[in-house]
């Protein structure tokens, strides 16, 4: 008896109806039988004027989602061990394909050891590209986002942080990609933290750990991307099946899987570096695994090394970068021809923010200084002549770095670097403003009365006073700043875009 998605967190509260209503026909799924239900082996589980399938856990689907080998969830065990009592109720082998368990196979083994695991492993384009072209024949974007709230849910488990760190990901990323997504759609273009880029690397990050944590708790491996184009696999895979369980199966009904592509927003040399990235994390998924054999943790980075340069190898659009193969038992990574310096795009912006923030704070504290608000104690110069240079200045740095991250090689990586960063890069700014503060106003001292004026006379008020206002107006214009120029870029890019099209 076969038990589709035991784990779905719709059998949590479905009806009978509910039950009737999930059928593939519903959307473009390319699955078989359109008028069968999904869920239909689970009917008999419902009550007929209730809700939800007897004894399904609360939080079953995604809480606990990394559970190791020894974790305590006997709501999962007693509910799991159900299905298989009521298959052999009724003279049936339990056969439960999931999907929510891929991070806690180790616990499904401890806790089922008589059972036989067999992955199923895609290629992350050809998975990604699944869920996107749904999305886009109907506005369901669940497939598109699930992975990234399972990812921000639990991005401090070492697995996922150590996929997340190699994909330059965060938690604010992540959340952010996710608020800005509804079930029914995707408001993309509002920032680049919303392109399509940004989806697919957190589903690779979610693919490449899962995959890995998967590929050593399972006995067989299945590639479906073998299946539907070889006969001779198709065949093997079946005896295989039929060795290990004693159940006969017929993948005759297997076709080659569509090829899908180019996506807008996304390069092969994108894709590249992401798979770089991706094949970069391996080493340290090996550092938390010390108890399994090397060779198996090996192999297992092997396959996924392979499945990452394939996907590569066959992208439906012009490669402008090298793949890098060595032989097969031995994945090589991939390299790109230009690298991203996350640094130096931090930088320019630090400069760009501080010269504003000086600009708007310096005439601030000094018209409140010469209002007589702090008494007639003397705290300036009494001159701006240093304000509109500055501010052309910051506009003139706000442009050349608007130019920068028009250029495609730069958009996301400036994005990532800022968008995840600019709270970090507060006390650089801060430190760049005061010191700017300094120089523009001694060389203003010694324009207009021939020397320096010393002590603070540079702050332009009250030290207490001057620093706190300096310091707000460095928060305000940091974050604004930021948030301007995603906006702006964006924008940039779409009118750039329409104009070539």
């Amino acid at each position: 008896m076969a038990f589709y998605e035991p784990l779905n967190e719709a059998l949590a509260t479905s009806t009978l109806r509910d039950i009737a209503a999930m059928r593939p026909g519903a959307t473009d799924s390319r699955h078989p039988d359109p008028e069968r239900p999904y869920f239909e082996e689970f009917a008999p589980l419902i009550p007929a004027q209730g809700r939800g399938v007897t004894g399904y856990p609360v939080g079953a689907s995604y809480d606990q989602f990394l559970a190791g080998p020894q974790t305590n969830l006997p709501g999962l065990a007693s509910y799991l061990d159900s299905l298989v009592r009521f298959a052999h109720a009724n003279g049936k082998i339990a056969v439960m394909k999931h999907c929510r368990t891929v991070g806690r196979l180790g616990w499904m083994r401890t806790h089922f050891p008589s059972a036989r695991h067999i992955a199923v492993v895609r290629s992350p384009w050809g998975q990604w590209l699944s869920g996107w072209r749904i999305y886009k024949a109907s506005g369901n974007a669940y497939f598109v986002t699930k992975p990234l709230e399972i990812l921000a849910l639990h991005h401090d488990q070492p697995l996922f942080a150590r996929a997340l760190k190699a994909l330059h990901l965060s938690p604010e990323l992540l959340n952010g990609a996710v608020k800005s997504a509804t079930r029914r759609g995707l408001r993309l273009g509002v920032s680049a933290a919303t392109a399509p880029g940004v989806f697919y690397r957190a589903f690779l990050a979610f693919w490449t750990s899962m995959t890995y944590t998967t590929l050593l708790n399972v006995e067989d491996v299945i590639d479906s991307d073998r299946l539907g184009g070889s006969q001779a696999y198709r065949r093997e895979t079946e005896q295989m099946i039929q060795q290990r369980s004693g159940l006969t199966i017929d993948l005759s009904n297997a076709h080659p899987l569509p090829a899908f592509g180019p996506v807008a927003g996304i390069s092969s040399a994108d894709i590249e570096r992401w798979h770089s990235e991706a094949v970069s994390s391996l080493s340290s998924f090996a550092e938390l695994d010390r108890m399994i054999p090397q060779a198996r943790r090996y192999a297992t980075s092997a396959i996924i090394g392979a499945k990452l340069a394939g996907d590569v190898a066959d992208l439906p659009i012009e490669r402008n970068a090298v793949v890098v193969r060595g032989p097969r038992s031995k994945p090589q990574r991939v390299r790109h021809k230009e690298s991203i310096n996350y640094a130096s795009i931090r930088f320019w912006f630090c400069i760009a923010a501080a010269v504003i923030a000086v600009a708007i704070a310096d005439p601030l504290v000094e018209g409140i200084s010469n209002a007589g608000w702090f008494g007639r104690a003397s705290y300036t110069d009494h001159s701006n002549l240093d304000v509109l240079p500055t501010l052309a200045l910051g506009a003139l740095l706000v442009v050349l770095y608007l130019v920068l991250r028009v250029r495609r090689d730069l958009l996301q990586a400036s994005d990532d670097a800022l968008h995840t960063q600019v709270s970090r890069l507060l006390a650089p700014i801060f430190g760049l403003q005061l010191a700017l503060l300094a120089s523009m106003e001694t060389l203003e001292q010694i324009i207009v009365d021939g020397h320096s004026l010393g002590r603070t006379i540079w702050l332009g008020g009250p030290i207490w006073f001057s620093l706190s206002v300096h310091a707000a107006v460095c928060v305000a214009v940091s974050f604004g700043l930021a948030k301007l120029l995603r906006a702006w870029t964006c924008t940039t890019v779409r009118i750039i875009q329409h104009m070539r099209a």
